[in-house]
């Protein structure tokens, strides 16, 4: 009788410290003492309430006062912020504020990588935490072998000769990279600029820097996979959870790495942290704390400690009916702030930041959307469904029509022409008296069947060496002379002059001026307006079918 008295005590107290904050429209808060000393706030997750982290003055390397993180946050209009806590660790005594946590925002990593505890936000607002492996992919030419992974985002190390490192805005100053590492300027995911060692500037918005060490440079180009200027490069966050569904980790949009992990499926974690090696981030040692937690219920805790072990949290949480639960920052960075007022004041200025925000509209931002190359240009939408009916676009390259296509895509979408057009495809070839181990030893850096038969064909050469390059992009004058030579392969003579004029002519190659001359002139590529031609433009994939098309007859 004496025990159950004392539980129902228990319980009734636990009642007691609960006190209602508020119940805006994506949900209740409530608001509880901690028995160890300190506060925790339970955020039911409804719509429209998700979870944002904000970097001071929206660049790493630098602090700001939590209330000034709380302000920004506020400042940016139609939301409001429920509750703030502070984030991950960063380095807050030698003067550099390294970021080390792991910083999500928008759907896209910011800051950091690899395997660490992770409490992220999807979509749709609902919480997730567990260890989780995180890895930001660049994919050039849409081939998964063409495809690299940063071993981190704004951070990087001349001495790790095999490892890529991925560089945003938010990085926010100068890099000097190693002599032989790539310098590869991407913007609105396309590759503008490729450079050979050097310093990578403090980035504009809109720019990201993928710098490739050497080592990593040349494994690539040994299988002629290196990214090419005008190659289009789409980012992708792949993230790898522990313990949870890989499926429920598809769709983040923010989020904040820190730990260690304190709960996972409702069991204690505590002692299986090993690559947490600092004393004060060890299970049983005392200190404020701050942490997260997600209840069975589905809400989201945010507490921070006076002064406690993360051992004692965890098994506090677990009483509760936690399932999954992860340490932040603590010491002198504790922070929490509920609708507003201050709770927990930090010790000092912070980098990072998580906070609860309702959206008014109670709809939430889906993140940052990957560029829609798939879609053809209105102009191109019928002819692109034309030109594939008629068997002259390969399966491979029925997609991503915005994209500017390689040289050897665009041979891939010639020798489909030739096989429609050519009375004997097989005997026409054979009679050009050059053999495939001909063109193989002409070009020595491809084995594509299609590029090996338009140079059999006489319809292209190599770019000097013995080399095609055929991952790099075509130009709109390189167009234009493969577009002449397989004209006349299929029998067809100017009907024209075959003389035009653009107020750019002094920018077209000796070697393309017959070439364009006669494209123009028969109707199969026209100028880019302004009476210009613009010969080192590229040549999308969705022209190439169209100048293909055309030639179809």
């Amino acid at each position: 009788m004496r025990t159950l008295y004392k539980r129902v005590l228990s319980l009734v107290c636990a009642g007691l410290m609960l006190l209602p904050v508020t119940a805006g429209a994506a949900g209740g808060t409530q608001r509880a003492s901690l028995p160890m000393g300190g506060t925790m706030v339970y955020l039911e997750m409804g719509a429209g309430r998700t979870g944002e982290v904000t970097l001071a003055n929206n660049r790493l390397f630098q602090t700001q006062s939590a209330s000034g993180h709380v302000s920004a946050k506020a400042a940016e209009g139609g939301k409001s912020v429920v509750a703030s806590i502070n984030g991950g660790y960063f380095d807050a005594y030698s003067g550099g504020a390294t970021v080390y946590a792991t910083v999500i925002q928008g759907g896209e990593v910011v800051n950091g990588g690899g395997e660490k505890p992770t409490l992220v936000f999807t979509s749709s607002g609902k919480p997730l935490i567990d260890r989780v492996k995180i890895e930001t992919k660049i994919a050039f030419r849409g081939e998964d072998s063409a495809t690299v992974t940063a071993y981190a985002v704004n951070a990087y190390d001349a001495n790790n000769a095999w490892a890529s490192y991925l560089l945003t805005p938010v990085y926010g100053k100068a890099v000097n990279v190693g002599s032989g590492a790539r310098i590869v300027t991407i913007k609105d995911s396309v590759v503008t600029n490729i450079q050979v060692g050097g310093t990578v500037p403090a980035l504009s918005w809109g720019t990201t820097v993928l710098v490739i060490n050497q080592s990593a440079w040349n494994n690539l180009a040994t299988y002629t996979l290196e990214p090419q200027v005008g190659n289009d490069a789409v980012r992708k966050t792949v993230y790898t959870p522990q313990h949870d569904s890989a499926s429920e980790w598809t769709d983040i949009v923010n989020g904040v790495g820190a730990g260690p992990l304190l709960l996972k499926d409702g069991v204690d974690v505590c002692d299986q942290n090993s690559d947490f090696t600092d004393p004060k981030q060890s299970p049983d040692y005392v200190s404020s704390r701050s942490f997260a937690a997600i209840m069975g219920d589905g809400r989201l805790v945010l507490g921070s400690a006076s002064s406690s072990s993360m051992r004692s949290i965890a098994q506090y949480l677990k009483g509760l009916g936690a399932v999954d639960a992860m340490a932040l920052d603590g010491g002198a960075s504790t922070f929490l702030s509920i609708g507003g007022s201050t709770v927990q004041s930090a010790g000092r200025n912070l980098t990072n930041v998580l906070h609860i925000v309702d959206y008014s509209s109670g709809t939430l931002p889906k993140g940052i959307q990957p560029r829609d190359f798939d879609t053809p240009s209105a102009w191109a939408t019928q002819t692109v469904a034309d030109a594939a009916s008629a068997g002259i676009v390969p399966d491979a390259l029925q997609s991503g029509y915005q994209k500017n296509i390689t040289r050897k895509e665009f041979c891939q979408i010639i020798d489909a022409l030739l096989h429609q057009k050519l009375t004997d495809y097989d005997k026409e070839l054979y009679l050009t008296g050059i053999s495939y181990n001909d063109a193989r030893a002409a070009l020595t850096d491809t084995w594509d069947a299609s590029v090996l038969a338009c140079y059999r064909f006489g319809i292209i050469d190599g770019v000097g060496n013995n080399k095609f390059s055929p991952n790099q992009s075509l130009t709109r004058e390189q167009a234009a002379k493969i577009l002449m030579g397989t004209d006349q392969r299929i029998g067809n003579t100017a009907s024209g002059t075959g003389s035009t004029s653009f107020t750019d002519a002094s920018n077209i190659s000796s070697w393309a001026v017959e070439g364009i001359n006669y494209v123009v002139s028969e109707g199969i590529m026209n100028g880019t307006g302004d009476n210009q031609f613009n010969p080192k433009g590229m040549f999308t994939r969705e022209q190439a079918i169209a100048t293909a098309y055309r030639m179809l007859g």
